[in-house]
């Protein structure tokens, strides 16, 4: 190989003109793993330092450095012994072309024969009882026959300790020892297990933070039975506050009795101001909308754990967009609220409200004040809220229709629109969350029923009740998919002659309900001479969603995503028909960044293309955080 460059090791097989050089050395085309049938090409590549380059015109080529790819080689075969095969041999050819000088790089796997676990030997449990043994064993990785993957022998040390430390046994140790026979491909295990004393919390203390506020909100209570999931609860209740910056929650022995575990909570507090600023857009079909928001936030505001948040939220509305607006102007809200975590029952919040709401729709403007009281209780770990809440809202109507002016007694019965409009309602909701992640759910299920009820023994202009029972489950098939589904539903009883408010009826279509509508559509509407239809709401809603997610690609700080979807609903005049849904498919993109998830979603009707919007099958939203 004279005259071309020297690559140790590895086998170069130069393209037909002779060898060529480039500025920089040779880069690297394509990475190709050849031979492998017990391991994925995509899992082995992620396991090595070398990359393709890209294949757009503007990302910098990656670097063939051969050094490098001999490394590879060898964590290619450490690979390998990892997961049973201790006798794979990988060879490294590499093509470079006589045209520019690239390198395709091939890696030849030669597997031979996988190592076998002949046996399984677990000391240690004999002392405890039956069922104790039983659930320490439930689901091992490593059974007798099964190839011998040293990641398998490691989960199963662990899984063994943390299944005893989750039945009461905290100081739980698990060694082991695989007895591998090369020659023979064959391995024995024996794991020994010390489960040490059936445990208590012992003694908590606190760090970085007031003790007695602290220990009002955490889930461990000293004499009880050790569990480890409370101390996952109690850091989810320290950062559910809102206070602090980090929460480390951890148990070490108690230096007086082996059998209790004493807890140690640390925090760091958040600083106690903070100013934050954010913006976006909404582009619908029907309906844009720019807007701006400034929070303000002071922690521990008195102290006693509570705190303080001034928000100012600024918005431009236009129907059904700017440059051919029906309806269009500003928007926005101010609010002052304090949230008061304690009142000296374990678990039990205060919250209130008040604020100023200049607003927009479809077939007018508004603006008035609105205030809101309200307690807040948890159980259950933080799986069970419940909440109570007196509101009161009065607005003031501008720049209507002319439908709702006409008549208005015919309005109010109808449409439930009045000006000026007093609401005054109390409002109780329970939720059980059993979600793995409430921001971006994998797994589980949540269901929260809300109720309200509207009188003038209240103030309000308005007599009637609404229930509106959520329902969302979360399924995972495999590492990348995640089959999602909501079901909801809403009805309004109204008392009297006046209808339902005008605020509080159920409409749908929008990114985050019917994607085969806009903003609002999917709803009774009253025809317009000067605009499109203009949609007033119904006493009954329905709603069924099934969403297929799944993971595209994912990079350190972020993640793209896609889904499939299937949206069925309703909110007839009259009843709700099953058989006569609204039903529409679509599929769309998440984009998913430490601070939230950017989603755009194309929704396509399929039927009953007559009513609402006759016409208009497509939808298309931009928006921010999953649909449900």
């Amino acid at each position: 190989m004279s005259g071309c460059n020297s690559w140790g090791a590895i086998a170069l097989l130069v393209g037909v003109g002779g060898c060529t050089s480039t500025v920089g050395g040779p880069w690297l085309r394509r990475i190709e793993i050849t031979g492998n049938e017990h391991l994925l090409a995509g899992k082995i590549l992620t396991h090595i330092a070398l990359s393709e380059s890209s294949s757009l015109p503007w990302r910098p080529r990656e670097h063939f450095d051969p050094a490098v790819a001999e490394l590879d080689h060898q964590r290619i075969e450490a690979l390998y012994a990892a997961h049973g095969y201790f006798f794979a041999r990988v060879t490294i050819l590499a093509t470079q072309s006589a045209r520019d000088g690239s390198v395709l790089l091939e890696f030849v796997v030669e597997e031979g024969p996988a190592t076998q676990i002949v046996g399984v030997e677990v000391q240690g449990l004999e002392a405890l009882p039956q069922a104790t043994a039983r659930v320490a064993l439930a689901d091992l990785p490593i059974r007798t026959g099964q190839p011998f993957v040293h990641g398998d022998y490691l989960a199963a040390k662990g899984g063994i300790a943390a299944r005893l430390r989750g039945v009461g046994y905290a100081f739980a140790t698990v060694s082991g020892t695989a007895y591998v026979d090369r020659a023979a491909h064959t391995a024995n295990i024996v794991l020994a297990v010390q489960p040490g004393p059936l445990a208590a919390w012992g003694e908590v203390t606190v760090q970085g933070a007031d003790p007695a506020a602290i220990l009002r909100h955490a889930a461990v209570r000293s004499g009880d039975r050790f569990d480890p999931l409370l101390l996952e609860a109690t850091r989810d209740r320290l950062y559910g506050l809102g206070l602090f910056s980090a929460v480390h929650v951890d148990y070490v022995a108690s230096p007086a009795r082996p059998d209790l575990a004493d807890v140690v909570i640390t925090v760091k507090p958040t600083p106690p101001h903070e100013l934050s600023l954010g913006g976006g857009l909404g582009i619908e079909r029907d309906r844009q909308e720019a807007h701006l928001r400034a929070l303000y936030t002071r922690r521990n505001f008195l102290g006693g754990l509570r705190t303080l948040r001034l928000s100012v939220s600024a918005a431009y509305v236009a129907f059904p967009n700017l440059f051919s607006s029906q309806r269009q102007g500003p928007a926005g809200t101010a609010m002052v609220a304090l949230t008061q975590p304690d009142l000296g029952v374990p678990h039990l919040g205060l919250q209130g409200r008040v604020a100023y709401d200049v607003g927009i729709d479809y077939a007018f403007r508004f603006h008035g004040p609105r205030g809101e009281l309200g307690l807040t209780y948890t159980l259950a770990r933080e799986r069970i809220l419940l909440s109570l809440a007196y509101q009161i809202q009065r607005l003031q109507f501008f720049d209507t229709a002319p439908q709702f002016l006409e008549d208005p007694s015919s309005a109010r019965r109808f449409f439930g629109f009045t000006d000026p409009y007093l609401l005054s309602y109390v409002a109780g909701t329970a939720i059980v969350d059993l979600r793995d992640r409430p921001m971006d759910p994998s797994r589980g299920l949540r269901l929260q029923l809300s109720i309200e009820g509207g009188s003038t023994l209240l103030g309000s202009g308005f007599d009637y009740q609404r229930i509106e029972p959520d329902g969302r489950l979360y399924f995972p098939l495999g590492g990348r998919l995640v089959v999602a589904a909501h079901l909801l539903y809403g009805r309004i009883f109204t008392e009297g002659a006046s209808g339902s408010p005008i605020t509080r009826r159920f409409y749908a279509g929008g990114p985050d309900s019917h994607r085969g509508f806009n903003y609002h559509r999917l709803a009774p509407q009253v025809p317009s001479s000067a605009t499109a239809p203009i949609p007033v709401g119904g006493d009954r809603l329905l709603l069924a969603q099934l969403e297929l997610r799944v993971l595209l690609v994912r990079w350190p700080r972020s993640s793209l995503g896609g889904a499939l979807f299937c949206d069925a609903g309703d909110v007839p005049d009259v009843s709700i028909a099953l058989r006569k849904l609204h039903v529409a498919v679509g599929a769309g993109l998440r984009y998913r960044t430490l601070i939230g998830t950017l989603r755009a979603d194309l929704g396509i009707r399929l039927n009953r293309l007559e009513h609402p919007d006759p016409g208009a099958r497509f939808a298309f939203h931009l928006s921010i955080g999953e649909a449900f």
